[in-house]
């Protein structure tokens, strides 16, 4: 039986109930077809080729099947991705369950396509496959015009790369999705050559960064192999992916009072494992101008925390509240628990300690739902709160919000709108967790302690006005 006439779908379904997992699976030769099966589980290759000799038999079909054994000390060999898949290669594909090898064809596509595209300037494409970032590695002497650095060139190139993929993600719709990093020099974390044209990443630490460059090699086969999603993982890396900006426009009702407010965060790098964030925040409350903003210095791994401290401080007519406080963050997967406490001033005696909890939860890597509850000397409530980013090709940065707030003496709000992210980073956990998401401004209305009420909330923080 030649290779295109045996019966493929009934050959997957035969590998899908084999006792020994198969993680891929090719057919070379058309008149004599060859089936090989490739196996991660240790020393059970032969039992794997007799298990499917049998249920392929029983198809009809006389296919001369054979087994190889996965070996991840060979594969971590290979200088790329690129030479990684070279040795995987067959006639046709005909099973690939966890489409490990499909990903990285796709990926070797890609980098083929940004060679063609960003031309002599580009050195290496390299992965940092846990948060799914491609490292362009570029000639510092391209950038060099006429003593100063070619500022323009690296706009053009930056611009370049986002397009190509876009056309990447639209032509491999079921594609990891990437984020791509122009560079003169290759962070410290392990990397991964996607083709045989990047250089081996050696240039810091000798033997031993090449033992890592190795082992993350054989990483990105293993987890593609074996069925993990790319995404479900974020690395350790940079605090903030590079300087980015994000908006906010809401409106809704306060108590029975309707309300808009609009902010601005600027988060910016300092150095590899700190960041800083300024804020501004600006609307009208109760039918009286209110403004606002916060600064925060923070440490961040994006693949496990974030501790900062912050100050915040809002004015809605004469009342005026600073907050001083610090801020925690754990990123468990695809779910992080949120702490604030400090101590806040404000002008009618409100003084006091407050302290917030949040946890929330991404069902997707572009959905976020959270629930929590916040203690401050006015009034304790909770609140629940859910952001969408639709991943429009034309506005990839934009997302869409919807706050609530249930707290004591039915002090309610509900909040809606559109948020624009701006920067590197692509879906909305990586917004979050590499850039920023954080309101800290606080605007509390008071009446000399003769009768609170809460009119809303931004950014997780209460706020009040009077109840006369």
């Amino acid at each position: 039986m030649t290779a295109s006439r045996l019966p493929l779908s009934e050959i997957r379904n035969a590998l899908r109930g084999l006792p020994v997992p198969v993680f891929m699976a090719g057919i070379d030769g058309d008149a004599e077809p060859r089936l090989t099966l490739h196996v991660a589980a240790p020393h059970r290759a032969s039992e794997a080729a007799t298990a499917a000799r049998t249920e392929i038999g029983k198809l009809g079909c006389a296919l001369d099947v054979t087994a190889k054994q996965w070996d991840r000390s060979r594969f971590a060999k290979h200088g790329s991705l690129e030479a990684t898949t070279k040795a995987l290669a067959h006639d046709a594909i005909v099973f690939d369950p966890t489409a490990a090898v499909w990903r990285s064809q796709a990926m070797v596509e890609l980098a083929a396509h940004l060679r063609s595209a960003l031309g002599e300037p580009l050195t290496g494409i390299y992965l940092e496959p846990k948060s799914r970032t491609i490292y362009l590695l570029m000639k510092g002497a391209a950038f060099d015009k006429d003593g100063f650095f070619d500022e323009t060139l690296r706009l053009t190139l930056t611009r370049t790369a986002r397009d190509v993929l876009v056309a990447w993600r639209q032509q491999r719709r079921a594609s990891i999705d990437l984020t791509a990093r122009l560079c003169f020099e290759l962070p410290s974390y392990p990397l991964v050559a996607i083709d045989d044209a990047s250089p081996a990443p050696l240039a810091k630490g000798g033997l031993f960064r090449k033992t890592r460059l190795m082992a993350a090699s054989a990483a990105v086969l293993a987890m593609t192999a074996i069925g993990l999603q790319a995404g479900s993982a974020r690395a350790e890396g940079p605090a903030v992916t590079g300087p980015n900006l994000k908006l906010d426009i809401g409106g809704g009702f306060y108590a029975e009072d309707g309300a808009g407010l609009a902010s601005g965060i600027f988060t910016f790098p300092i150095g590899e494992h700190f960041g800083g964030h300024i804020e501004g925040a600006i609307g009208v409350l109760d039918d009286e101008f209110a403004w606002g903003g916060s600064a925060m210095g923070f440490w961040r791994d994006p693949d496990v925390a974030m501790v900062g401290l912050f100050v915040s401080h809002g004015e809605i007519s004469d009342n005026n509240t600073t907050r001083y406080g610090t801020l925690g963050q754990f990123f468990l997967d695809s779910f992080d628990v949120t702490g604030q406490v400090g101590y806040q001033t404000h002008d009618h005696d409100d003084d006091g300690a407050f302290g917030r909890l949040e946890i929330g939860w991404y069902p997707t890597d572009d959905v976020r739902i959270a629930l929590g509850g916040d203690l401050n000397p006015v009034v304790d409530h909770g609140f629940a709160s859910i952001e969408f980013r639709p991943g429009f090709e034309a506005m990839p940065g934009m997302s869409f919000f919807l706050d609530g707030q249930v707290g004591e003496d039915n002090h309610h709000s509900v909040l809606a709108g559109v948020r624009f992210y701006f920067g590197e980073s692509t879906t909305l956990i990586d917004r979050h967790r590499r850039d920023d998401f954080i309101n800290l401004t606080a605007f509390l209305k008071s009446d000399n302690g003769e009768g609170d009420k809460y009119i809303g909330n931004k950014g997780g923080e209460a706020e009040y006005e009077s109840e006369k």
